[in-house]
């Protein structure tokens, strides 16, 4: 009775480390997509702006120092700007060997166990600032972080709810801009780059 006590609990346990092994791999959850009511407001944002063009803000509203014969058009200050990063959370387990008889009906599968390190990839974030939106780049001015990107190396860009990735050439970490209204920029940066395409 206590032998099979005994291998009762050995056998929970393999199965416990097994378990969390295989668990140690999740992907962080995607931000979430734009909703109906988003979509539509981009939709009709999109007609607005196509039909009236983009309107220059003054600059004296506008954080950042233009270049010659550049202009601004959007400005947004609740911006948080995330970027993926790779981290060592968790090992996995992998093992083999022979097949050994404890007692009749239980078989115990013993062998060489080897871990490693598992790589998962998460959005953290690194900065808070602005936002701004201008003819010529997408600039981000933050407290621990600068970004200016320019249009013609931008590679394409994904909305979602809160906000919108850019994928930048030459830049392989994913970044993520988090704004309280990514609709507006979302669809004066397609305008704009839509529109240098064409000239």
């Amino acid at each position: 009775m206590k032998q099979n006590l005994r291998i009762g609990v050995f056998l929970i346990g393999i199965v416990a480390l097994v378990s969390a092994c295989g668990n140690g791999n999740k992907t962080p959850k995607a931000p979430p997509p734009m909703t109906i009511v988003e979509t539509s407001r981009l939709e009709e944002l999109t007609q607005k702006v196509e039909k009236e063009g983009l309107k220059p803000l003054s600059k004296g509203d506008v954080p950042i120092f233009l270049k010659k014969g550049e202009e601004a058009y959007f400005v947004a200050s609740d911006v948080e700007l995330f970027e993926e990063k790779a981290t060592r959370k968790s090992t996995r387990g992998e093992g083999v060997g022979l097949s050994i008889r404890l007692i009749k009906g239980v078989s115990l599968h013993p062998g060489l166990f080897q871990s490693h390190p598992v790589i998962e990839r998460e959005m953290t974030k690194v900065a808070d600032g602005k936002l701004v939106v201008t003819s010529k780049r997408i600039v981000f001015v933050g407290t621990e972080r600068n970004i200016s990107a320019d249009y013609k190396k931008i590679l394409g860009v994904t909305p979602y709810a809160t906000g919108f990735e850019v994928e930048r050439e030459g830049k392989k970490a994913r970044e993520l801009i988090k704004t309280s209204d990514p609709v507006t920029p979302l669809v004066y940066v397609t305008y704009i780059i839509n529109h240098q395409a064409d000239e």
